[in-house]
Parts: structure tokens; sequence; C-alpha cells
């Protein structure tokens, strides 16, 4: 399966191909983070990349829109207008394109990624059951946090 992954993290917009099915690990097939610290309007630096950076993920990976088969977007957290950007995005491109749209939340995808990662030893000897605690940086002076309860067989926001 073919899927197109783009998120906003910070003042970064990540835009990814990524090839995957159940019985494998997902591959990225190719990748471009761009920065907008600095500009007046990061807003119009992720609305104007947006669609040229996909295009040129194609490109590169010698794909067709016509062989996606979803959609993926970083729901947040983030600063409101880009994550907005990104979301109307997303869900304008599945709707013309009549693809799925897969929603996932940047904390609680890296809390999955740290049990899975650094924790699947202690899920097994602790009866399943794990907490941890993310926290991103928003800016200087704040930051995102979240406190999941993590199972073997689901996660749950504390």
């Amino acid at each position: 399966m073919l899927f197109l992954s783009f998120a906003g993290v910070g003042h970064d917009l990540a835009v990814a191909l990524i090839e995957g099915d159940a019985q494998s690990e997902p591959q990225v097939l190719c990748e471009e983070r761009l920065d907008f610290a600095g500009m007046t309007s990061e807003r119009q630096g992720t609305v104007s990349s947006l669609i040229p950076t996909i295009d040129k993920l194609f490109k590169e990976a010698g794909r067709s829109k016509s062989q996606l088969q979803a959609l993926i977007v970083g729901t947040g957290p983030g600063g409101f207008t880009a994550v907005r950007v990104l979301l109307v995005t997303a869900r304008t491109l599945a709707q013309v394109m009549g693809l799925p749209l897969i929603g996932i939340n940047a904390l609680e995808g890296s809390a999955l990624q740290m049990a899975e990662r650094d924790h699947i030893e202690s899920l097994a000897q602790t009866g399943g059951r794990l907490r941890l605690c993310i926290i991103k940086e928003a800016s200087k002076t704040h930051c995102y946090a979240a406190l999941y309860s993590i199972t073997i067989n689901r996660l749950a926001n504390s």
C-alpha cells in the first residue's frame, strides 16, 4: 500500500511517501522536511510549499498519485493555523481522490513508538501496563504534554 503523509511539527513541515502493509515494516520511499522558522507567515510557507513538495516526492519515487491508497495527516498538537491548513488540505485531497484519511496525534504517536521501541519487555513483565509522559517543545516558553497509560492491546490518554 502507498501512503502520503504530512504533518506540521513546530516550524517544520514534514512530507513523506510511505509503502507498507500489515505483514511488513513500513518503508519511507522519500521524504522532505521544510523549515519555516523566521518567516513572517508560517501559514503562507506551509500553503505555498505543501503541494509542490508532494509533487516532487512522487517524481522522486517514480510513483503516480493514482497509486495512493490512503492519506495520513498530523492532527497536532501544533500552531492553530498550521494544523488547520494541513487538515483542510488533507481532507480536500482525500475527498477529491476518494481516499481514506487517517489522522495521527503527534504525542500519541510518540508514546506508541517509545513504548514499542524502548519498553516492550517492560510491558510484558508488568502485566502489560505502562505509563508514559510525552513532552514536546511548542515554543521557547511553552510545551505540549500528555500522559498516556499503555497496555499491550491499547493506548489510553490519562
